[in-house]
């Protein structure tokens, strides 16, 4: 879970993406995640990758540095024969299985209480963080967008706006401009 919590905090996946990263995914040489895969959980089944996304659209996700070394420091956890697999999941369980969205969830629900974070924080909350994070920090509302995988950017501006710093002081400079 935690693994999983870091990429998600990094990258703005959702869980069953992160859950559905494999080996060729992470393409550290080119410090980049491509993101085409989700995990789902049929009742009663094993979990299962899709080749799809929630949005039905790859994408692909600059790493920074400090990240593809979490990734491949991931690797001395794994056995080598099952690191060597490229199609192994990149968080995955002892015997390089696909883990459940729904434990990972319920995994970090119970670290983020150990940690006193704020009743309600879910994994979901590690994308909205990403989110938040980037717009407050100056990046524009289409790379936030294309990082979400949201179909349009009128759903990241309808989730996001209120986070742009100074947006109405902004509104009023540019006015008194023209």
């Amino acid at each position: 879970a935690c693994m999983a919590a870091y990429l998600s905090l990094n990258t703005g996946e959702r869980c069953g993406e992160v859950c559905a990263n494999v080996v060729s995914d992470a393409q550290i040489s080119r410090r980049m995640m491509h993101v085409g895969a989700t995990v789902v959980e049929p009742k009663g089944q094993k979990p299962t990758r899709q080749q799809r996304t929630k949005g039905r659209k790859s994408r692909n996700l600059s790493l920074d540095e400090c990240v593809c070394e979490r990734i491949e420091a991931q690797k001395s956890h794994i056995p080598e024969r099952i690191w060597g697999d490229f199609s192994r999941p990149i968080c995955c369980g002892a015997r390089g299985e696909l883990l459940r969205p729904s434990s990972v969830s319920a995994r970090f629900k119970a670290i983020a209480r150990q940690l006193g974070l704020p009743e309600g924080t879910s994994f979901h909350t590690l994308r909205h963080t990403h989110a938040t994070m980037l717009i407050a920090n100056g990046v524009d509302m289409r790379t936030v967008q294309e990082r979400m995988g949201h179909a349009n950017v009128s759903t990241t501006l309808s989730l996001y706006a209120h986070v742009v710093p100074g947006r109405d002081q902004a509104a009023a400079a540019a006015f008194s401009e023209a």
